[in-house]
């Protein structure tokens, strides 16, 4: 029976009461409504906003190719564009099988941006990765970095 910890439970996956939404790109009226709501940036790329030691990077200068892996589940080459100084967009090769993108805004005067996509339940992603320098990048949804990194391996 579905939920009895079946491991052919497909609506819940393999382990019972784990279930995955997808993400997909926002709609045009959640796009709106974000806007709306995202905390601008007031501070000039290349200055170091009060209470911060690193000054804000353009989004440009995270353009490359990045390196992921997520110990131990998985690995990521990664090749991340931007969409003017406060959108990062990045395309993803996970485990060099299957091929993701998401898309990333600027948290306002931060370093910090939060994914734009929306999972299977109508719900905003609450992914949040913060830049620590223009070639490396935590997830803060991972409480030990070392479990899940990403650094920057090329143009």
């Amino acid at each position: 029976m579905p939920g009895d910890n079946d491991s052919t439970d497909r609506a819940q996956g393999p382990v019972s009461n784990v279930g995955v939404d997808p993400l997909r790109p926002p709609t045009a009226e959640e796009m709106a409504r974000d806007e709306a709501a995202r905390e601008p940036r007031t501070v000039a790329i290349g200055s170091t906003p009060e209470g911060s030691r690193n000054p804000l990077w353009s989004a440009a200068e995270f353009n490359g190719t990045w390196s992921c892996y997520c110990f131990p589940f998985c690995c990521a080459s990664v090749q991340q564009t931007n969409k003017g100084d406060d959108f990062v967009r990045m395309d993803s090769m996970i485990c060099f099988v299957m091929a993701a993108s998401s898309e990333y805004a600027r948290i306002g005067n931060t370093n910090r941006f939060w994914s734009t996509w929306y999972d299977g339940g109508g719900g905003r992603s609450q992914e949040v990765i913060h830049f620590t320098s223009t070639t490396s990048v935590s997830r803060e949804q991972f409480p030990v970095s070392l479990l899940a990194c990403q650094w920057k391996t090329g143009p």
